[in-house]
């Protein structure tokens, strides 16, 4: 948001950086765990551990708490005006109006793990339950076809990839209707990112992939890291 580039801490809340990452100042909000954070515009959304949804309009600087103010936000997602927030007892909840008011979903019981935008679709990993997707921003959710638990998401272009716990990338070409399983077959992928045609995923004991050619081939790049986790 505006050139600068946010991390969330265990117990040590936000910390901002100006400089593409050289250099790392601790915002306001210090004293929690932060799992997540989401973006409208030049607002700044995070999801916590047991406090909810916070929001900033000045950078960083402070930070309110929205009236979502008392559960465990695993993820966030954005899409035009509206976030909904993933929790990992209480299904999704979701705000219209930029995180004023909030309201529980038709996904009230379920542990939710990921959720992303891609396209005109939101897609969310359910324990124990595969990826759901909406059409409709958040109202209603279609189970997929896809065989087990996605921990993370990411997309390149029209293709959309999940990290499975039980091992493996996946990827689907046509909005969830079929996933291919491309790499890291039996590892398990907790993280995956994109970044122009490269693809990283982290894992469990096996350290950090990159693919340079959307997913298909990965080599490990762990040298420098300290373990393989």
């Amino acid at each position: 948001v505006e050139d600068n580039i946010y991390a969330g801490t265990i117990d040590k809340g936000i910390f901002v950086s100006s400089d593409d990452g050289n250099n790392w100042v601790q915002t306001s909000l210090n004293n929690i765990t932060i799992w997540s954070l989401a973006a409208i515009g030049n607002t700044i959304y995070t999801g916590s551990d047991g406090c909810g949804v916070f929001q900033s309009t000045d950078n960083g600087i402070t930070w309110n708490q929205t009236s979502l103010n008392n559960k465990s936000i695993f993820c966030l997602v954005t899409i035009g005006d509206t976030i909904l927030a993933g929790t990992p007892f209480s299904g999704i909840y979701r705000s219209t109006n930029k995180g004023i008011s909030w309201s529980q979903t038709s996904f009230n019981n379920k542990q939710i793990l990921t959720m992303i935008n891609f396209g005109n679709n939101l897609y969310a990993g359910i324990a124990q339950e595969g990826i759901y997707m909406s059409t409709n921003r958040g109202t209603t959710w279609v189970k997929t076809s896809f065989p087990g638990d996605a921990w993370s998401f990411t997309k390149i272009d029209s293709v959309l990839f999940t990290g499975a716990f039980y091992g493996g990338i996946y990827l689907t070409t046509n909005s969830g209707t079929d996933w291919l399983l491309v790499a890291l077959d039996g590892i398990k992928v907790y993280s995956i990112a994109a970044s122009g045609k490269n693809v990283f995923a982290g894992t469990y004991q096996s350290g950090v992939y990159l693919s340079e050619n959307i997913g298909c081939d990965l080599r490990e790049i762990n040298q420098g890291l300290p373990n393989s986790n």
